[in-house]
């Protein structure tokens, strides 16, 4: 085991740096945290944090945002490019690993196949691995033939047609330069979606770029008809798929287009495979999902935590060398409750020997806790705040209570979940109900 990992080591040192290694170097030069990187960059620290460990692609709206607030060099900023387009190209895809999903990978196995619904939706809790899914199904369409297009959404961002927009900027960057000039030709006006490829001064564009005359809603059919030209010019030969991330931000725009790109796909295929957070779907998503259910187009995927035996497989699959993991990892086990993300963070805390305890609670798990908290009605985080005190006990009364605070859906969701009530995070809810109940400075 001591020479394959050798080895592995060796690979890693060789190989040129991902866009998180440098995005993390880059922090860490200009002194700042995760956190303070996120405030000044308007993303979450969450957030951040994916992007350091390469859980998620880094947009190039994001890249020049943060390249900004860092203020990196033209070569600083090159590296960072050229990170980019290897991970674009699969060259710089690091070694992820998947545990417990049998079932889901049968689905998209058959989603990618061209068998069942064109749409399937892979829904859960923050941290449960829907990520995770989408990149091995981005990954296994690229080998398939399929033309992938991957886009997600963010908290604050002000795209109305996120995260459509991205995915289509995804995939004509994947496009060599001339392929990608004969997909915009072929598009049409795909710059009413995407904006920065609309030609200067370009004739018949009114305010805004749109065509001068045209109505608003033949505005939004002639969007429709270009995306969907553009989605077509971007097919492999088995068809296209939409990778769409975190659609519970999606904004009606966004889920309208979707709904008229998947009303008038035809020849190549156009598969669409997403995830978003039951616990935030807004009622667009809700309706979309509905009417897609109605004629029997999607398949929705509840995500649950991992069994203790998939975890610790997971965990004995991250172990570092040496015996501390080993030791520590039922532990773990017990203290992540089945949540991919908190095994891995816990995982990495280990591994890396971060300050403090060898099994206090991840500074990243400690923020997804505190957005959740503050995320929920008043009444339903002096629920937490009380249980925190009380701890398990509190279960049986959360859910027999009958008053509209302990009745909403977030509150009851998390009385019976059991990655959220153990007594070794009650310190972590007590801190997050504090600074919950604070004014709020951000949206």
């Amino acid at each position: 085991m001591g020479a394959g990992r050798a080895g592995r080591g060796r690979q890693a040192q060789d190989a040129p740096p991902t866009c998180g290694q440098l995005l993390q170097r880059y922090r860490v030069l200009a002194g700042l945290t995760q956190e303070e990187l996120a405030e000044r960059a308007g993303y979450s620290g969450n957030y951040i944090g994916k992007l350091e460990q390469d859980q998620r692609e880094l947009p190039a709206a994001a890249a020049d945002r943060l390249a900004e607030v860092l203020g990196l060099a033209d070569q600083e900023r090159a590296a960072l490019r050229a990170a980019r387009e290897r991970r674009q190209d699969g060259r710089d895809l690091p070694v992820r690993l998947l545990a417990g999903r049998d079932a889901e990978m049968a689905q998209i196995r058959q989603l990618l196949a061209g068998a069942g619904p064109p749409v399937l939706l892979l829904a859960g809790e923050p941290g449960m691995g829907k990520t995770r899914l989408l990149e091995e199904a981005a990954s296994r369409a690229a080998v398939g033939g399929w033309g992938v297009a991957r886009g997600g959404c963010l908290r604050r961002a002000y795209d109305a047609y996120a995260p459509l927009s991205g995915a289509l900027e995804d995939a004509l960057a994947r496009l060599p330069a001339g392929q990608r000039a004969e997909a915009l030709r072929q598009a049409g006006r795909v710059d009413l979606l995407l904006p920065e490829l609309a030609p200067p001064g370009g004739p018949g564009s009114g305010e805004g770029g749109a065509p001068a005359g045209v109505q608003p809603e033949q505005q939004r059919r002639l969007l429709a008809s270009s995306a969907g030209r553009l989605l077509r010019a971007v097919a492999g030969p088995t068809g296209t798929l939409l990778v769409l991330d975190d659609l519970h931000w999606a904004g009606p725009d966004a889920v309208d287009l979707l709904a008229a790109l998947l009303a008038a796909a035809g020849s190549p295929p156009l598969r669409v495979i997403g995830a978003y957070r039951d616990s935030e779907t807004p009622a667009q998503l809700d309706e979309f999902a509905a009417d897609l259910a109605r004629a029997s187009l999607v398949r929705v995927l509840p995500l649950g935590p991992l069994t203790d035996a998939d975890a610790g497989r997971l965990l004995l699959q991250l172990a570092p060398e040496g015996e501390q993991m080993p030791a520590v990892l039922p532990a773990i086990v017990r203290r992540a409750g089945g949540v991919p993300f908190f095994l891995v963070s816990y995982a990495e805390q280990v591994r890396d020997g971060q300050g403090g305890p060898p099994l206090a609670v991840p500074w990243t798990v400690a923020q997804v806790i505190g957005q959740r908290v503050a995320a929920l009605p008043g009444p339903a985080k002096e629920l937490l705040s009380v249980a925190a005190v009380a701890g398990r006990r509190s279960r049986t009364a959360c859910r027999q209570r009958g008053d509209g605070g302990c009745t909403a859906a977030s509150a009851r969701r998390w009385s019976t979940s059991r990655a959220f009530w153990p007594n070794r995070w009650r310190s972590t809810f007590r801190k997050a109900a504090r600074t919950a109940r604070r004014p709020a400075t951000w949206s």
